[in-house]
Formats: C-alpha cells, sequence, structure tokens
C-alpha cells in the first residue's frame, strides 16, 4: 500500500487513505484507495474501469462520495442487539430496588428457617441460590436477544471470507436494502462469476438435505431457503435494467457458520448452500460469466438501488 499525498480521509474512521494494488483476477495491477487499519476499518472506493493506475483510484472517488459508504459488516444486526440489550438491562434497573428488596427478605426468612431447623448451614446455602439466581437473571440474555449478536458474528466473519475475491476482481457491498424486500441484505457479491446474493446464518448442530427440504439439528429450517430466494429476487428486480440485458440472475447463496455441513456445496431449490470456509472458493471457482467492465457497471447500479440498511 502506497501513501498518497492528497488521499480521500476513508468514510468511516476518518484515517487517511491509501493507495493498495489488487494482485490478482480481473483488476490485477489496478488501484483503488483502502483504510489502512483493515481489516478492523472496512472503508474503501472501489475500482472505476477505465483508467489505468492512480486515475483510475481517483476517479472513483467522485462516484463513490455520490453515495453513502457501506457500513460495516454486521452493523445493522449488531445494533439490534446492542439496543434490545439495553432496553432490556433499562427495564431490570426500573425494578432493581423491588428485586433486591425481596431478595433480601427471602435470604432472611432462609436463614432463620434454617436456624430454627438445627441446620443453619442450609439457610446460607439459600441465601447463596437467591443471589446467584439475581446474578443470573442480570447476565444471562434471552435467545431472541443474543440471536442478533450471534448473527452480527457469523455476517462479520462471512465478510472476511469475501474479503479474499477483492484482489480478484469483486465488489462486496454489505448490509443494504432492497425496496421489493423489507429486511436487510447481508452481503451482495459482484464479480466474475456473476452476482451473488449471500445471507449469512450461525447455527447448531447436523445441517442435513432431504430432497428439498434443509434440517438442521432436527429442526425443519425450509423458511430459510424461502428468507434468501426471496432477496435474491428482490437484487435482481431492483438491477433488472443491467441485469436482463446481459442474461444475468442473481444467484441465491446460504453461509453458514458453526453448524456441521456433510457437504463442500449443494443446492436446493435453486439456492446454493456453503461453509464459511468453502465460501470464496464457490464464488472464484463458479464459471466466468462477467467482464471486469460488466461488474464494474453493475457494482454501480447497485450501489445507486441498494441503500445501505443504516442500523435501526
Amino acid at each position: 500500500m502506497t501513501s498518497v499525498a492528497g488521499a480521500p480521509s476513508c468514510p468511516r474512521c476518518g484515517e487517511e487513505m491509501v493507495l493498495k494494488t489488487a494482485e490478482r483476477g480481473s483488476y490485477a495491477g489496478q488501484q483503488f484507495w483502502a483504510c489502512p487499519r483493515f481489516p478492523k476499518c472496512w472503508g474503501r472506493r472501489g475500482i472505476a474501469p477505465n483508467q489505468p493506475g492512480r486515475e483510475r483510484a481517483e476517479a472513483s472517488i467522485a462516484l463513490s462520495d455520490s453515495a453513502a459508504p457501506d457500513p460495516a459488516p454486521g452493523e445493522s444486526a449488531q445494533a439490534i442487539f446492542e439496543r434490545r440489550s439495553a432496553a432490556r438491562l433499562e427495564r431490570i434497573r426500573a425494578v432493581w430496588p423491588v428485586l433486591v428488596g425481596l431478595a433480601i427478605v427471602l435470604m432472611v426468612l432462609l436463614f432463620l428457617t434454617g436456624v430454627s431447623i438445627g441446620l443453619p448451614w442450609l439457610g446460607v446455602v439459600g441465601a447463596a441460590v437467591v443471589v446467584v439466581s439475581l446474578v443470573y437473571l442480570v447476565m444471562d440474555r434471552p435467545q431472541f436477544i443474543e440471536a442478533w449478536r450471534i448473527g452480527a458474528a457469523g455476517e462479520r466473519k462471512t465478510a472476511s471470507r469475501l474479503a479474499e475475491l477483492e484482489d480478484g476482481g469483486f465488489v462486496i457491498l454489505h448490509d443494504r436494502r432492497a425496496p421489493a424486500y423489507g429486511g436487510n441484505l447481508d452481503q451482495v457479491a459482484i464479480g466474475p462469476s456473476g452476482v451473488w446474493l449471500i445471507e449469512t446464518k450461525s447455527l447448531r448442530g447436523q445441517v442435513e438435505m432431504t430432497g428439498d427440504s434443509l434440517i438442521v439439528a432436527g429442526q425443519p429450517r425450509d423458511k430459510m431457503i424461502e428468507q434468501v430466494y426471496r432477496q435474491a429476487t428482490a437484487v435482481q428486480i431492483a438491477l433488472r435494467d443491467v441485469l436482463t440485458p446481459l442474461g444475468v440472475t442473481v444467484a441465491p447463496l446460504l453461509c453458514i457458520h458453526r453448524a456441521r455441513l456433510p457437504f463442500l456445496d449443494r443446492t436446493i431449490r435453486g439456492v446454493t448452500l456453503v461453509s464459511g470456509k468453502a465460501l470464496a472458493r464457490t464464488l472464484r471457482d463458479a464459471p466466468v460469466r462477467l467482464t471486469a467492465d460488466h461488474v464494474q457497471v453493475i457494482a454501480d447500479a447497485a450501489n445507486q438501488v441498494l441503500p445501505t440498511a443504516r442500523p435501526r
């Protein structure tokens, strides 16, 4: 990476950006602006296709500045987790004096009961159980809140895998929205092998496929397949003006972290399933469908029609 006088500031952290040269793939030898704190900060400005070297990187600034920068991977899910955790703690604080008062009364009653029956140690054990239960109430987060933290961590893992593809001609958009879809899109990857809609899930247990059904830890998870397919359809509709002339279809992909997958990559009802470890390989090794110019045209359009999913 090379420092350049007058370099733009990172849109995320404000650090002065540096020029980085792509080493492999369709963009080999081309330059783009990158945050020097990568991978802690994902700020970057993409490659514009028709100018060489530094002129290419400088030309991309005007395009990048015209839209809000990508949020950090998992930023929306992390924001929801933090907001719900804060709301839960606020509710606990509101009733904390009552909880503490009840705990003290219960501890005293248990202790006196133990003394009255000649077993004072029983009262001490009971009091300890009350204290531990109170601490557990505060520290343990319900699953509906914890799932957002796990989801955000999974999206960051996916982003780190996808970062391997950026030197190979891929443009990765994180945490976006599609006009025809109510939720957020974890990642959209645009590269030589096409346009990929990537949904991340962090799951526990064995992943199995029975016919056209997805089973995880013995439970049916077909709704995940339906979700990814709807997201890909929404992206297809949003980008139809650039994808239809090229005959390109958005490929839905479900990336699963933590769970045990007995396969490298498989497809259910048009949705590709991969582990986090196999993600970059799957996109990189798929048949080439787009030129570098096509990738940039689609990426520019996606950056405009798929707005950033700012934390809500």
